[in-house]
């Protein structure tokens, strides 16, 4: 499905044209000095679409307020608290509507040592490759310092905590000490 027919709102298109400038970046910074041939070609055959994309976002934003001006203001139908996506399959839309997913997590990561594992890392690791089947971890709250990396080989893996300001997941890397940025995501793949 084109990724373009999951935009409904001008938000969403804003921050696909954010991410896309920040990929086209992360991809010209991961050439290393000794390669300036090879990152001043990719510079290149980028700039078309980097001046697209920034077009995209000048067009999209006169818009917004050119209707907010005008007072033109019409709300998309956006979704409503705890529903489900439409696009998501009727099992795992079921899933996300469990009153507490917590209960049916098949794995609990808690700092305190009261579940099976300390470290997300770890109940990564006992996820079945290429599972048809949802594996649901459940991180407690807390505060957790690592990179999280799900491999490609790990499907069907739905990872949930206790909210935002309660589960915490933080870590170190950045691209000043010498780590490529697109590897410097606390959650990667």
């Amino acid at each position: 499905m084109c990724p373009f027919c999951l935009i409904t709102t001008t938000v969403e298109f804003v921050l696909l044209c954010v991410e896309i400038g920040t990929y086209q970046q992360t991809c010209i910074e991961g050439f290393e000095d000794g390669k300036e041939a090879i990152k001043t070609s990719v510079v290149s055959y980028l700039k078309n679409s980097t001046q697209f994309t920034s077009n995209s976002l000048a067009i999209i934003t006169w818009i917004n307020k050119a209707a907010t001006t005008l007072n033109l203001r019409r709300l998309l139908s956006l979704p409503h608290q705890n529903e489900a996506p439409e696009w998501l399959p009727s099992k795992d839309r079921r899933l996300l509507l469990t009153e507490d997913l917590r209960k049916k997590a098949d794995i609990v990561v808690a700092k305190d040592g009261s579940g099976k594992y300390k470290k997300i890392s770890d109940a990564l690791k006992h996820v079945p490759n290429e599972s048809n089947k949802r594996t649901v971890i459940y991180v407690k709250r807390g505060v957790y310092y690592e990179n999280v990396r799900v491999e490609k080989t790990k499907w069907n893996v739905m990872i949930i905590g206790d909210g935002m300001t309660s589960t915490i997941v933080s870590a170190s890397l950045n691209f000043v000490d010498g780590t490529p940025t697109f590897s410097t995501a606390t959650f990667g793949q």
